[in-house]
Formats: C-alpha cells, sequence, structure tokens
C-alpha cells in the first residue's frame, strides 16, 4: 500500500472514530481497545495506532497508564467553544453576508427550507435537523471568506455535535433554532452585515443554552 493510500484511509479511520465520540457513542472516560478497533474497522493495527494520534492532538483522547481515554467535550470544553464562537462565528456571519456568491445564497436558502419544510410536517427528528444545522454552519463558514475562520470554527461546531443533538430533542428549541436561522439567512441574502451579526449572536447564545438545558 502506498504512502497516499496509507494516509487516506488513516483519516477514514480517525474520522470514523471521532464521529463515534463526538455522538456519544465512546463515552467520556471509555478505554479504547486498539485491538478491538482494528477487527471492527477491519485494518491493520498501526493504522489504528495512527489514527489514534490524531485523535491525541485533537485532544479528543489521551493516552494513560490505563490505555487511550476518551476525553469527549464535557462542559467546560462546551463553554470555551462558545466563548470562541461569540468572538469568531458573529464576525464571520458579517463577512459571509458581504462575500457569499450568489449560488451559495441559493444552498442555503435550500437547507433552510428544508429545516422549515421537517417543522411544517412535525418531523422532529433531531438528528435530521442537527444534520441540516451542520451542513449550514459550515457553508456559512466556507462562504465567509477567510481559510482561518473555517479552518477554526467547522471543527469547533462538528465538537458539539453530541450535545447540539441532545439540545434539539426539545421541540421548542428545535422550532426556535429553525427560526434562528432563517433571520440569519434573510440578514445574509440581504447582504445584511450588522444583521447578519445580530441573528448569529442571537443564535449563539440561545444554542448554549439550549445545550446547557439538556447537559
Amino acid at each position: 500500500m502506498t504512502d497516499v493510500k496509507m494516509n487516506e484511509l488513516t483519516l477514514k479511520i480517525f474520522e470514523i472514530i471521532e464521529e463515534n465520540i463526538l455522538n456519544g457513542v465512546y463515552a467520556k472516560g471509555t478505554i479504547l481497545d486498539e485491538d478491538k478497533l482494528a477487527l471492527e474497522l477491519i485494518v491493520g493495527q498501526g493504522t489504528v495506532r495512527e489514527a489514534i494520534a490524531m485523535l491525541v492532538v485533537k485532544r479528543l483522547v489521551a493516552e494513560t497508564s490505563a490505555g487511550v481515554v476518551v476525553l469527549g467535550v464535557d462542559e467546560e470544553d462546551m463553554r470555551d467553544i462558545v466563548s470562541v464562537k461569540r468572538l469568531l462565528e458573529v464576525t464571520a456571519a458579517g463577512m459571509t453576508a458581504e462575500n457569499i456568491s450568489d449560488e451559495a445564497i441559493e444552498q442555503l436558502r435550500v437547507i433552510v427550507e428544508d429545516q422549515e419544510k421537517h417543522i411544517a410536517e412535525e418531523d422532529f427528528d433531531a438528528k435530521v435537523i442537527r444534520n441540516l444545522d451542520t451542513q449550514f454552519h459550515d457553508l456559512l463558514y466556507k462562504e465567509c471568506g477567510s481559510v482561518t475562520y473555517e479552518s477554526i470554527l467547522s471543527p469547533m461546531h462538528h465538537k458539539l455535535s453530541r450535545h447540539r443533538k441532545d439540545s434539539l430533542t426539545y421541540k421548542a428549541r428545535l422550532i426556535a433554532s429553525v427560526s434562528e436561522h432563517r433571520a440569519i439567512f434573510d440578514a445574509i441574502a440581504a447582504r445584511d452585515k450588522e444583521g447578519a451579526e445580530d441573528a448569529m449572536r442571537m443564535h449563539i447564545e440561545h444554542a448554549y443554552a439550549g445545550m446547557l438545558q439538556a447537559h
């Protein structure tokens, strides 16, 4: 196997384990058994070891005398991530209003309307809405015009995956979240920088309150 293929495989295994950690499949404090993971994922132990090394760098796991322990994302991590989002994501929303392409505006519109369709049909599937939420925010980061902002904000938003899903199990929060996305979108589509910033600031605060409630 070439180095390129090995790197692609390692990245794939990293993403699978990362997703399981962020979604709570591997709970905080779980000891990850490298041999067992290799068997489950049908890869070599070396590939799992390389993927775990990447997870250590991401601070999602830690190597201890007892083995590789899942750190996950706890309430303190959540608070710190939200603090960064308050500073950067609000600014990014304003930048997106200034820089977004017409094509991306239509893509955002489709995402928001898809969310609203689920609400109108009383389909309150938290996982589906969360996935649409991820698409909405990732596209917003991409269109802000800064690779640096995108590279910081997108991983942070993904780290809150389980907490966002848990908060969206509350019907009122789910409906409010979609309404907040509509407000953000409307401001961005109107190229209203300040309006986009204000709508995003409100969304972050309400989302954080929802995650605390569900924690």
